[in-house]
């Protein structure tokens, strides 16, 4: 069980922007938003587990096939499977530079997981999105978004689980940190 880390983003630009930002999210299938509604993650990291199987290392010939990321039925591992790891494997290192969906999360979002984002409020040139992550903010995700949307300022208030506070701010890829600390808890007597 993660540390879970609570982040406010508070998104600000003009109108058009704003609406652009979010007609741009693709939702999930329950219809909710994540992360990866606006970053997807390319389908090798969620085909091929090479973060607990690089190269098929682990696999073998005969046993039921499940990966921990989803349910694959009935399959069987073959050594045709072992292959596709392999090649998997390889195309994600000369592809992304990096092998497995754990390494792709955090070099694209900044934390282990996808995680849902929910809308908390819009106004005019302002949107508030919430998001839990597991042990860290989504630094890297907010980054990006910044250079994918330089007419709008993200603005990230992370409070961790273990006590911490951090605010920093996005904008055309450059984080500017506008402060952090730690919250001082009264003992109970």
């Amino acid at each position: 069980m993660p540390n879970w880390t609570y982040n406010t983003i508070t998104i600000t630009g003009n109108k058009d922007a704003i609406k652009k930002f979010k007609a741009d999210a693709v939702k999930r299938e329950d219809g909710t938003l994540s992360l990866s509604s606006w970053m997807p993650i390319p389908e090798t990291f969620l085909k091929y587990d090479t973060t607990n199987h690089p190269n098929g290392e682990g696999l073998k010939v005969g046993d039921k096939w499940w990966d921990g990321l989803g349910d694959h039925g009935d399959k069987v591992i073959t050594e045709e499977l072992i292959e596709e790891f392999k090649q998997a494997t390889k195309e994600q290192k000369e592809k992304y530079g990096v092998i497995g969906w754990y390494d792709y999360n955090k070099m694209a979002f900044g934390c282990k997981w996808d995680s849902e984002v929910i809308v908390e409020s819009e106004e005019d040139g302002r949107i508030t999105l919430t998001a839990d992550t597991p042990w860290t903010a989504p630094q890297n995700w907010l980054r990006t978004l910044s250079k994918n949307y330089p007419e709008l300022s993200f603005k990230l208030h992370a409070d961790y689980e273990d006590g911490f506070w951090e605010d920093t701010e996005y904008h055309e890829g450059l984080k500017a940190e506008l402060g952090s600390g730690e919250y001082e808890f009264e003992e109970e007597e």
